[in-house]
């Protein structure tokens, strides 16, 4: 089943106004950010061509994340109705929640010649 990306329309938690991937302090933590260049049409498609995951301490028939990389940054997606749509945003290492969701992840990102941007995303962001 393709599933639905919900932009969260209204909540600007993971939006900003620059064209790559980051992370602000705001309320005193980090939030990640978006880069402006992400069309609703690539989010669907990265959302629909992710890594599933599902949490083996909750029964479900859906993916409790989904994971994907986009140049060189990684992205965990979350429902925002179960079975239905996802919300992404970029995420830190410690968000990923195994070895072959992250074997996955960088093999992706060598495909496309992202390898070392992820490796540093994820050196900064651990």
């Amino acid at each position: 089943m393709p599933w639905e990306y919900d932009s969260g329309e209204g909540t600007p938690k993971h939006r900003w106004n620059k064209p790559e991937a980051g992370w602000v302090k705001e309320r005193g933590r980090l939030v990640s950010k978006c880069p402006n260049t992400i069309t609703e049409e690539l989010a669907t498609n990265l959302l629909n061509s992710g890594i599933p995951y599902f949490n083996p301490k909750v029964t479900t028939e859906h993916p409790t994340y989904i994971y994907n990389v986009l140049h060189g940054v990684p992205y965990k997606a979350r429902p925002t109705i179960a079975g239905r749509s996802y919300h992404g945003h970029p995420c830190a290492g410690r968000d990923i929640p195994n070895r072959r969701i992250r074997e996955d992840l960088i093999a992706r990102a060598a495909a496309d010649g992202n390898e070392r941007k992820l490796d540093d995303w994820l050196k900064e962001w651990p």
